[in-house]
């Protein structure tokens, strides 16, 4: 506190207690039984801290804790992948000795491969919605806040998903490039080569259909990986690290659950991006949306087999520099669009509320309101061109 700052005067104990809260209904407004009338504007911002955390019964712990309970779901995570992986084998195998099938099972078969990706990833997503749904008993929707996104949220996304994804292949790149020469000096780290999730990718997609790639790509990992990463993970180390503690922490888990170093390290910053997304949007919709957009796109490019434009550094021509340059302008413009726009709890007096270890949850408190922000119209001009130039250019430098 500064010299400036009011002091801060704790309100009695009469001006604070709670009327009792029922949590029978925890998808929609709770139903509340008021021993005495209670004015609309009659709390202020403390009074409404303490309503908000007695509503969902979540003091604060030690760090430790929540580092542990993370590294718990990542485990968890990991061996949920191997194990529904061995089983759903297991299954198509059983199957066909007991049809006859005269073609044996092939797990290095790209087709193969496919199903088996998309059996595992299903499997995952069913334990995913179990465990998220059982971590917040009765409260999951408010806690994850499924709310429903503003409509230019979802322009805003959908718009960055090319830049930010062709942004992160560029970042990418340095990386492969020094494990590339870690490899020649430690010969025995090529096996984890085998590991590249891309190449895995592009290998299934010469074999598959589009509509099965994006299923098993896009739609699943979007749903399962952030239920797990920003819905479970993302909420309990922000509450017990601190914002920005726990996204990092967050995506630093999520990149290394992708195994190999590059495609790990490459992930991270997307992560952050994604957390980040979710936080301003404060809808769970919305990085669910953007993961999907990313994978989608990432499954397009695979099964088109067109190479990457900028995927050699040495080979970069002057569309590839504009490409470069305008995309990073679209990211900017368009982020800043996306904090001029983001969502606010307002209090029915008008005051802003905030909850710094819950900043995405629905807050527990009567006549509060979630209202976006306005977007100035120099930002929104200068996004819109930007996006233009952006897309303009990067068909322009399509691979023939």
């Amino acid at each position: 506190m500064t010299e400036s700052d009011p002091p801060v005067v704790p309100p009695t104990s009469e001006a604070i207690t709670p009327p009792p809260i029922s949590r029978a209904d925890a998808s929609g407004p709770p139903k509340r039984t008021a021993v005495r009338p209670v004015p609309p504007m009659s709390f202020s911002l403390i009074e409404a801290r303490i309503r908000d955390e007695i509503y969902y019964a979540d003091p604060p712990r030690s760090w430790f804790w929540g580092l542990f309970e993370a590294a718990v779901w990542w485990f968890g995570t990991l061996w949920v992948h191997v194990i529904g992986g061995i089983a759903v084998a297991i299954l198509v195998i059983t199957y066909k000795v007991q049809m006859q099938v005269p073609k044996p099972f092939d797990v290095t078969d790209p087709a193969s491969m496919a199903y088996l990706t998309g059996g595992e990833m299903l499997l995952f997503v069913l334990a995913a919605i179990l465990a998220v749904a059982l971590r917040y008993w009765g409260s999951a929707l408010r806690e994850l806040n499924f709310s429903k996104p503003d409509l230019r949220h979802i322009v805003i996304v959908l718009a960055m998903t090319l830049p930010l994804s062709m942004a992160v292949s560029v970042f990418s790149l340095p990386i492969q490039m020094a494990w590339q020469a870690l490899g020649d000096v430690f010969p025995v780290l090529k096996f984890i080569d085998g590991l590249n999730v891309m190449e895995a990718v592009q290998d299934m997609s010469d074999n598959t259909s589009l509509s099965t790639m994006i299923f098993v790509i896009a739609v699943l990992p979007a749903i399962g990986e952030e239920l797990v990463f920003r819905g479970a993970i993302g909420r309990i180390l922000i509450s017990d690290l601190g914002l920005w503690g726990g996204v990092l922490v967050t995506s630093f888990l999520f990149g290394w659950m992708h195994i190999h170093p590059v495609h790990a390290m490459a992930v991270i910053p997307l992560g952050i991006v994604i957390h980040v997304v979710y936080l301003w949007t404060r809808s769970f919709w919305m990085p669910m949306l953007l993961h999907f957009a990313n994978n989608t796109w990432a499954s397009v490019a695979a099964t088109l087999n067109t190479p990457d434009p900028m995927g050699q550094m040495q080979q970069l021509g002057l569309f590839d520099l504009l490409e470069m340059v305008t995309g990073g302008v679209v990211i900017g413009a368009l982020a800043t669009c996306l904090w001029q726009s983001r969502v606010q709890f307002y209090l029915p007096d008008g005051q802003v509320y905030e909850s710094s270890r819950f900043p995405v949850r629905v807050p527990a408190i009567p006549g509060i309101q979630s209202l976006a922000g306005t977007i100035s119209p120099v930002v929104s001009i200068i996004s819109v061109l930007s996006v233009v130039v952006y897309y303009l250019i990067f068909f322009l430098n399509w691979p023939a």
